[in-house]
């Protein structure tokens, strides 16, 4: 044997002791920074586990709040940009979903990672989860996503069901994207906060997955039910948050221009210094020379609507336009005023009733007139319960076929966001009747737009809203209290000496008028314009 024997061995034995410890120190290197939720590392590994971890998430957040404006898309930088509008908790389901939630602010802005506490994470991940188990599922979900074929009542009564089930859904996504302290969370930076959070893999995977399933509903939906509000923005949180402030709105045809020259100057008098945003419909509704007079007024600005509004398919004009330009408007706090309408004191007054500042919708009764049942009507289209406000409208009563009267309507737009979205659409795509195709129309079933605002809350389960409480009626000239004299002619005689004389007789005032009073039975406001009859006006 030879001596050299034990000296090659040892040699032998030294390369394979050396290769194993480069070998296991690989697989410590592997498991430690590639693989760590998979050993259980040292104090001093998890302390470096911890860092690491903490600079990941540090830079996902980063990406998520702080992209750069001047690479986004103008719909990204709608989102980045801060939007001033006071943003209030939509529903009491969101509350019961995040108790510890502060009322977000004016200033809505991004943040950055690092000021997200342990207690922000919970509550996100509080809200996430909320909506998650808000989302439909099977053929439930099938059914709610699928056409909408039926027309008239069963259309209605369609919309009403799919509506609310929306509304709790869009309520739930805004609460996701919206922190403690009202700044917003861009979407596509959702997905890098879930994976942020303390949550196992399999936690991760099923809130990524339930995210996507609820963005995938509420955009399918929001398409499916509101097509026509999609022009502008690309989705309806978009539009919700872009609303800020109070102003007026109004809206006219050229014809219209000289009422509205007045109406603003009488505001101005009144003391009402609201902005005022007059919507119109494209260059043949309000030609450029009369948006040019209208504007040289303090305070006005013309928008064109047409170019705000999908209509393709119908026709946005005349009566339908009002809840179009309520909700498209800028203002959050949106008091609308017809064009022939004057007020006898400041509009201003209206943000100061008791009623506006509990339901954040304030309508006004129309006159009693035509009595008229519709209970079994309200009944087929209006989803169960039947709130207290259905049950005591004239509509339900049979006191009268008309209920609300739509020449001022003053909305809390962020509060009932959802019922002013169905508005519009009752005015809009459901508007009219076809009769080759055996569709009634939502007009042939009320008078125009005035009765589609209550009704629009009624049908998506919003009862917040009120009827002003002063009294409404006619204004104009008196019949049945001439007196003839000896010599033949007529002597017009007073109200009061007309109604001590003329006891158990019918006494009338013939115009279409609207007056309507405070609820100190001082005058407010009336529709129609200065004229003897609003329909003989055109000379005067």
């Amino acid at each position: 044997m030879s001596v050299y024997a034990p000296r090659s061995r040892l040699r032998r034995r030294t390369i394979i002791c050396r290769g194993l410890a480069l070998l296991l120190a690989a697989s410590i290197c592997y498991f430690l920074l590639v693989s760590p939720t998979q050993v259980q590392a040292s104090p001093v590994g998890r302390e470096l586990l911890k860092s690491q971890a903490d600079h990941e998430q540090k830079l996902e957040r980063k990406h998520a709040y702080e992209a750069p404006v001047e690479s986004a898309t103008p719909a990204a930088k709608r989102r980045i940009e801060p939007v001033q509008v006071t943003l209030e908790e939509s529903k009491a389901t969101l509350a019961s979903s995040s108790s510890t939630a502060a009322a977000p602010t004016a200033e809505v802005k991004t943040t950055s990672v690092d000021k997200h506490t342990d207690d922000d994470d919970a509550a996100f991940a509080k809200a996430l989860q909320h909506g998650i188990d808000l989302l439909p599922n099977g053929l439930a979900l099938k059914g709610l996503l699928s056409p909408i074929d039926e027309a008239g009542v069963q259309l209605l009564r369609a919309l009403g069901d799919r509506v609310r089930v929306f509304a709790e859904a869009f309520a739930a996504w805004e609460a996701i994207h919206t922190t403690n302290a009202g700044e917003i969370l861009r979407e596509d930076g959702i997905i890098k906060r879930i994976r942020g959070l303390s949550k196992t893999k399999a936690e991760v995977r099923n809130l990524v997955k339930g995210y996507d399933s609820l963005r995938s509903y509420i955009s399918s939906s929001e398409a499916r039910l509101f097509p026509g509000t999609m022009a502008m923005y690309g989705n309806h949180m978009s539009l919700h948050r872009s609303f800020a402030g109070r102003g007026i709105v109004l809206t006219a045809g050229n014809d219209h221009v000289p009422y509205l020259l007045t109406g603003i100057t009488t505001f101005r008098k009144l003391g009402c210094d609201l902005p005022v945003e007059v919507m119109y419909l494209g260059d043949n509704d309000i030609s450029a020379d009369l948006r040019d007079e209208l504007e040289k007024l303090p305070g006005v600005i013309t928008r064109d609507l047409k170019k705000m509004v999908n209509d393709v398919g119908w026709e946005l004009a005349g009566w339908a336009a009002k809840p179009w330009a309520i909700l498209m408007s800028s203002f959050r706090e949106a008091l609308f005023i017809d064009a022939d309408a004057l007020f006898l004191t400041s509009p201003t007054t209206l943000f100061d009733s008791p009623q506006y500042a509990k339901t954040g919708a304030l309508f006004f009764l129309d006159r009693n007139i035509s009595p008229e049942s519709k209970r079994g009507w309200l009944r087929t289209i209006i989803p169960p319960p039947y709130s207290k406000q259905v049950k005591s409208s004239r509509l339900w009563t049979g006191e009268s076929g008309h209920q609300q009267e739509s020449g001022v309507v003053l909305v809390d737009k962020w509060k009932h966001f959802v019922p002013l979205l169905l508005c519009a659409r009752l005015n809009g795509q459901d508007r009219d009747s076809d009769s080759d195709k055996g569709k009634q129309g939502v007009y042939d079933m009320v008078y125009g737009d005035k009765e589609t605002f209550w009704l629009s809350w009624e049908l998506a389960g919003d009862i917040e809203y009120a009827f002003h409480e002063g009294g409404a009626g006619v204004m104009g000239m008196l019949n049945g209290t001439e007196e003839i004299d000896m010599e033949g002619k007529v002597k017009q005689v007073s109200l009061a000496e007309a109604a001590e004389a003329y006891k158990g007789k019918n006494i009338t005032v013939c115009a279409p008028q609207l007056l309507h009073l405070d609820t100190d039975g001082r005058p407010l406001w009336f529709n129609g314009w200065i004229s003897k009859d609003k329909n003989e006006r055109s000379g005067n």
